[in-house]
């Protein structure tokens, strides 16, 4: 098979080759259930593969040849209706460990499906023509600007989406568990960050470059685009090996504007009763349930005899924040409290802060800082100073 390597063909052929042994490997560590979510990444970075690849055989000659200027012609290989779906699936399936492609979410594929029946079509009807009409201006229809535009808005459109199921997943841990902080879930964060870019760059490249077929400067986009996808497959793989399911109460749905329980929340909210705050707040102070890393605001409604609506009311409306930082809030005083007891003398700061509940190192100095705007080593420098001004001159 004919390849010139090039410098930039070289180089892409190296991220098609890797992103491909990447994308086996994500979709065959899926048939694991607790590495369901990794198909979607795998699919995503196989499709990833597919966009660098017309540039790839570009670069390496082959629009210069008759016989593979058709293959590259003919068959559509720049899928930007796919790339934003399966992103959203991914993001979706991290939430929610049971994630299915229902027949509702399969209609985020028909874009895709259209364009490639679009291509098929017009293929197939230059076959029989004595002379091509659909490829009529010798031009590769997957670089069309009204494909490369509506291709790009489709994307940005599907980050807005994984961004908001983010950010709704979020909202649920901080509302229903005391460890969120441990669960900042920074990947997610990182990724749709890298998706962010690499749309950046190809609004910059497409302003500058409106003939997107045209080569030159435009590879290099697809060699940084290449750098980017990488780095996802491989921290995602990294991620899906080091990580399991989240551990929360119940799988995060898809963000909702009117979500189905809201009427017993406004229910919960409109009956609270005086005594359900300070029987919360004794049960946290009498028997320290706070202590525990793993509370979560089912565990405490149950304790107190509560429905966790009730719980999660009295908590936002009586103290003003969400579940997870009420309960690291009398961590943080408890730690406090051992600090000025001088315990810091006998015990190192992680000890105690595990000790009070805390899971992480990074967590604690994360929380401590938060709830007090001083890192535990400041806070501990200030109790110190304070202990020599109060001492008795010699």
């Amino acid at each position: 098979m004919f390849f010139d390597f090039s410098l930039r063909s070289s180089l892409l052929l190296i991220f098609f080759f890797h992103g491909a042994v990447m994308s086996v490997l994500l979709i065959a560590q899926s048939r694991d259930s607790i590495h369901r979510a990794s198909r979607w990444l795998g699919a995503f970075i196989a499709v990833c593969c597919l966009y660098i690849s017309p540039w790839m055989f570009g670069f390496a000659g082959w629009y210069t040849r008759d016989f593979y200027a058709d293959i590259l012609f003919y068959l559509p290989l720049q899928h930007l209706f796919l790339l934003g779906p399966l992103l959203w699936f991914y993001t979706q399936s991290l939430f929610q460990p049971q994630f299915r492609l229902t027949r509702q979410l399969a209609l985020h594929l028909v874009p895709a499906g259209l364009y490639i029946l679009y291509i098929a079509v017009g293929g197939v009807a230059d076959l029989f023509l004595e002379e091509p009409q659909f490829y009529a201006d010798g031009r590769d229809k997957d670089y069309k600007l009204w494909y490369q535009v509506t291709g790009l808005l489709h994307m940005v459109g599907y980050l807005v989406l994984c961004i908001r199921t983010y950010q709704a997943a979020q909202r649920k841990l901080d509302a229903e568990v005391s460890f969120a902080d441990a669960l900042r879930l920074r990947w997610v964060n990182r990724y749709l960050w890298i998706f962010a870019i690499m749309q950046s760059l190809r609004l910059i490249f497409l302003l500058v470059f409106p003939v997107w077929s045209q080569f030159g400067n435009q590879g290099w986009y697809h060699i940084v685009f290449s750098l980017l996808f990488y780095y996802i497959s491989l921290q995602g793989f990294g991620h899906s090996q080091r990580n399991h399911p989240l551990p929360v109460p119940e799988s995060i749905p898809p963000p909702d504007p009117t979500p189905p329980k809201e009427e017993k929340k406004d229910s919960a909210a409109r009956n609270l009763q005086p005594e359900w705050k300070s029987s919360l707040q004794e049960k946290l102070e009498r028997d320290k349930l706070y202590e525990d890393p793993q509370l979560t605001l089912a565990m405490l409604a149950q304790s107190v005899g509560l429905s966790i609506h009730q719980v999660s009311a009295t908590i936002n409306q009586s103290f003003g924040i969400n579940f997870n930082d009420w309960v690291n809030g009398y961590r943080v005083e408890a730690v406090k409290d051992a600090i000025r007891r001088g315990q810091h003398q006998q015990f190192t700061l992680l000890s105690i802060a595990l000790e009070k509940g805390f899971n992480s190192k990074s967590t604690f100095n994360r929380v401590f800082k938060k709830h007090t705007g001083l890192t535990p080593a400041q806070f501990v420098s200030q109790q110190g100073s304070k202990s020599e001004e109060m001492s008795p001159k010699s």
